[in-house]
């Protein structure tokens, strides 16, 4: 249920696991290639290491999930430190389920203490579940429907001048 700690803290962890299985190859142009034909047989046929498995690329709603959390994080939190140790500490490894950023780095990062941001993080998702609480279903009573579509034209918020 939104406004739930627990809840903002499972979405805020998926948004930051999302975030970590996000492929990437890095901000350069690709380098120089070969046409060779692949070795992917040969590595295995003489044992010549284990392949490190890529993580699945997330899927679109995840992705639109975490594009959601990331939104909560900018418009909810008003605190530009809380909103940094909010983000470093739900950026999680997918497969560990550990957060990439240790507590003793980010109070190296930041300079502060590390018992101190534990309990500033804590802080910060409870505010940032009581902003979430009021938040209600956004009002889709103008929406248009099929068998219906002339009366709720006329009463349409766009009609009557509000602007979305």
């Amino acid at each position: 249920m939104i406004g739930d700690v627990a809840y903002v803290r499972a979405r805020l962890e998926e948004a930051g696991a999302t975030l970590f299985a996000l492929p990437s190859r890095g901000v350069w142009p690709a380098g120089y290639r070969t046409a060779w034909p692949a070795m992917a047989e040969l590595i295995e046929e003489r044992g010549w290491g284990d392949a490190v498995m890529r993580l699945p690329a997330p899927s679109p709603a995840q992705i639109g999930r975490m594009d959601e959390v990331d939104r909560w994080i900018s418009e909810l939190v008003t605190d530009p430190l809380n909103r940094r140790i909010l983000r470093a500490r739900t950026f999680i490894n997918p497969r560990t389920g550990q957060p990439v950023i240790s507590w003793r780095a980010l109070a190296k990062m930041t300079n502060k203490d590390h018992k101190g941001l534990m309990r500033r993080f804590d802080r910060a998702l409870e505010r940032l579940a009581e902003a979430m609480s009021p938040m209600s279903p956004p009002d889709v009573s103008y929406l248009v429907r099929v068998g219906d579509a002339t009366a709720n034209v006329a009463n349409s918020p766009r009609r009557s001048g509000h602007v979305c």
